[in-house]
């Protein structure tokens, strides 16, 4: 095992040096709040040895029982299926991912994306587009011990709508929130685990939609005074 240090830039510029520095053929991520079960990167390594372009894992609670976790899981797992036009998987999150050295030298992380929320969503839009797809492995599990708490929760959120508006951008002109159709199927899988859980994934979206409005108005803020400083 090697350690590659660097000065905190953020997630996206952390994952492509690792890439860089990796020997092997295959890349697994996780983050540094997350535990892996044993024989998670093998079971990943062999999805992409037998063909897949990227591989994808269960992503569990750390804190069985947190409801804050319980609404996230919710969320990310319907982003899996939801985010995006074409059929198929849509989306893995990076702490949960594999693919081939090569492909990730040729496609690496946007690392225009500043904070952990939404480089890895880009990622699989663009892998998507180029004409690659991402299989799901159940059994590569990784534990993800979140922060808990109703502020943290927040926050979290928050970031994940900041980073939502980047993502929308690329993709129109004018970014806009999801159809109603899509917070529709997310509430009716959130209330369908408990009345609290649906409670929890609606605070978050609202949470989202704050990120959202805030990243939005902060982009335009230094657009504008860039445009004052170069005049």
């Amino acid at each position: 095992m090697r350690l590659v240090r660097q000065k905190g830039a953020g997630p996206a510029i952390a994952r492509n040096a690792g890439v860089r520095a990796a020997r092997g053929d295959v890349v697994c991520f996780t983050d540094d709040d997350c535990r892996p079960e044993p024989e998670w990167a093998a079971r990943l390594q062999h999805a992409v040895d037998a063909g897949a372009d990227a591989a994808g894992g269960s992503t569990v609670s750390g804190r069985p029982g947190d409801p804050f976790a319980e609404a996230t899981e919710v969320i990310i797992e319907h982003l899996r299926w939801s985010d995006g036009e074409a059929s198929g998987v849509a989306f893995a999150p990076s702490n949960n991912l594999a693919s081939s050295r090569s492909l990730l030298l040729r496609l690496p992380f946007d690392e225009t994306y500043p904070r952990a929320s939404g480089e890895d969503r880009d990622w699989c839009a663009r892998l998507r587009k180029d004409g690659g797809s991402i299989v799901v492995v159940p059994e590569a599990v990784v534990h993800h011990l979140s922060s808990t708490g109703i502020l943290a929760f927040w926050r979290q959120h928050v970031r994940y709508g900041r980073g939502a508006y980047r993502l929308a951008r690329r993709r129109e002109p004018t970014p806009g929130l999801q159809s109603p159709s899509f917070y529709a199927r997310l509430l009716r899988g959130g209330f369908s685990r408990s009345f609290r859980c649906g409670v929890l994934v609606a605070v978050a979206q609202l949470a989202t939609a704050t990120g959202f409005v805030k990243e939005a108005w902060g982009l335009r803020k230094r657009r504008s005074e860039s445009r004052i400083e170069k005049a």
